[in-house]
């Protein structure tokens, strides 16, 4: 499936603008503390499973920030409050 991450400011109650495209899968977004960049999963491109991308609210092109191989990212439970690290949920099957 295909998903887009969309902003929508509540103050402003201006229109939600999108921050992805339909080019892939986006999930479990992510706002930075200070409110500047939004973390979420996705599988873009070559990635063999979903990884963590970052991508500013202004938009722009979102940057991997993981190097997930087999295993599979299931969530993103929260930024640590200074926004230099990310928590997020990794699993893999056995076999």
């Amino acid at each position: 499936y295909r998903s887009v991450l969309w902003l929508l400011d509540l103050e402003t109650r201006n229109p939600p603008r999108a921050l992805t495209s339909f080019d892939a899968q986006a999930s479990s977004p992510a706002l930075s503390p200070d409110g500047d960049s939004v973390a979420f999963l996705s599988k873009r491109g070559d990635d063999q499973s979903q990884q963590i991308y970052v991508i500013g609210i202004d938009g722009g092109e979102a940057r991997r920030v993981t190097q997930a191989d087999r295993e599979s990212l299931s969530s993103i439970d929260g930024w640590s409050s200074d926004g230099k690290r990310l928590a997020y949920v990794r699993s893999r099957e056995d076999t």
